[in-house]
């Protein structure tokens, strides 16, 4: 049903792009903002916005910032008050960028519908700490408006293939 959506995507990097790369099949209108780019209005169709016009407009919020000093808990009970109505979030970026009690709190009163977790906020950038949950961890586990995916999708023989000649 993303056809009549506005989804927004939250840096349009690398992987923002890849995003709205596929998101040109499902037919919604995308807005994207990226604090340190311009430019890109009309890349794939997506239109360039500032994270107010983000708050007015979007239905589907994804996260595709890098984890850095200043994303640490970007995604905080401030970020979170003030969308124009509820949204669905997706944080498919870094895990510590989004603060798991304030997602809890922000699902727990309605602002945000559900949302969509591929990292864990108690994840290391080595994968450790993902055994330890929070009381508020736990409730969104059994939240079924939460939907968790492993962080694996794009590790295949070829994908190393293809960090390895970035990486060289």
């Amino acid at each position: 049903e993303l056809g009549a959506r506005t989804v927004g995507i939250v840096g349009f990097g690398v992987m923002g792009n890849a995003v709205a790369k596929r998101l040109q099949a499902f037919g919604p209108r995308v807005l994207a903002y990226d604090k340190y780019k311009s430019g890109f209005d009309g890349q794939y169709n997506v239109q360039e916005a500032t994270m107010d016009e983000l708050r007015a407009r979007c239905d589907v919020v994804t996260l595709q910032v890098p984890l850095t000093e200043e994303t640490e808990g970007f995604i905080n009970d401030e970020w979170l008050q003030g969308w124009a109505h509820p949204i669905c979030l997706i944080n498919a970026a870094r895990g510590p960028i989004l603060r798991t009690e304030s997602l809890h709190k922000a699902l727990q009163d309605g602002r945000v519908l559900s949302a969509g977790l591929d990292v864990l906020e108690s994840e290391g950038r080595d994968l450790l700490g993902l055994t330890e949950r929070s009381p508020a961890l736990t409730s969104l586990m059994a939240d079924e408006r939460v939907l968790f995916s492993p962080h694996v999708a794009g590790w295949t023989v070829e994908s190393y293939e293809k960090l390895a000649t970035v990486l060289l």
